[in-house]
């Protein structure tokens, strides 16, 4: 269920004259979202334009967008203003929901793109109720999540990772994010259980798999109650049995998976890799 702050709500919703607005489902981008991420890109950019920034930002960030996320010819330039009202306010306004989400990644992974403007996007995302949160940290990341309860836990665990210097585990959770962007179930599966692996093979020594892992953490007392233990290891058994998913070289048949396991794979394997580096540092 969820929660809406009267504050927020127009007289017609408050009155129950019109529906209450519902949390987005994946690939869903409404018009209201879409205006909402244009309109504080086009502050952002207006304001530089306008000459009320005396250090450019803009100019070089667009330039790349134009040759390496466009693939248009520099000769072609007419500036930023130009390409910003015209090729990306129609990728913004009108372009397939993911089309959006890949401009937005590479223009806030731009070097040149400051804070203030991610942290726009952060809102946006929560404003508008989006299936999505923006992790701002490098680099900044679109990460499909089903509440923004999950969204919460997803970045919080993202920060744990990056503050211990587990690096390998939040890559492979990004790349599980693109997988279930491209709709690949079983890669994003076989991502979020190898994020959990890294955490688990790198605080127990000499292990190369999570099943050797979680017994050797289990022996080591950092999975105090056996439940957790047992209720991950079958977790890891299932991606083990089920075809196409942990050895998809060697087994060229589709797993018999879909949105609501990897989703579900995403957000529990997030959690538990951020539960094993949290326990691993207060011991």
């Amino acid at each position: 269920m969820t929660n809406h702050d009267p504050q927020h709500l127009s007289f017609s919703q408050a009155q129950g004259y019109e529906a209450l607005p519902q949390p987005l489902r994946l690939e869903e981008l409404t018009r209201e979202a879409r205006v909402g991420i244009w309109n504080i890109l086009y502050e952002a950019v207006d304001y530089e334009l306008r000459g009320f920034e005396s250090h450019p930002l803009w100019t070089p960030l667009f330039r790349a967008v134009y040759a390496d996320f466009l693939h248009l010819p520099l000769d072609s330039w007419e500036g930023t203003r130009s390409i910003l009202t015209g090729e990306v306010r129609n990728i913004i306004i009108h372009g397939d929901f993911n089309w959006v989400f890949d401009l937005l990644t590479f223009i806030l992974r731009d070097t040149h793109c400051p804070y203030d403007l991610k942290l726009g996007m952060a809102v946006i995302f929560e404003k508008f109720q989006l299936a999505y949160s923006l992790d701002m940290s490098d680099p900044p990341t679109i990460y499909p999540v089903s509440t923004p309860e999950e969204g919460n836990a997803l970045i919080q665990s993202l920060e744990d990772l990056s503050e211990r210097g587990l690096v390998g585990a939040r890559e492979h959770l990004r790349q599980a994010a693109n997988c279930i962007s491209q709709e690949d179930w079983a890669g994003a599966i076989r991502e979020s259980i190898h994020a959990v692996e890294s955490v688990a093979c790198q605080i127990a020594p000499g292990t190369k798999t999570l099943g050797e892992a979680l017994k050797v953490l289990k022996q080591s007392g950092l999975l105090e109650h056996p439940a957790l233990e047992q209720g991950f290891d079958k977790i890891y058994g299932y991606t083990n049995d089920e075809r196409g998913i942990r050895h998809a070289l060697l087994d060229q048949s589709s797993a018999d998976v879909g949105i609501d396991e990897a989703l579900f794979m995403f957000g529990a394997c997030a959690s538990f890799a951020s539960y094993l580096s949290r326990k691993q540092s207060s011991v």
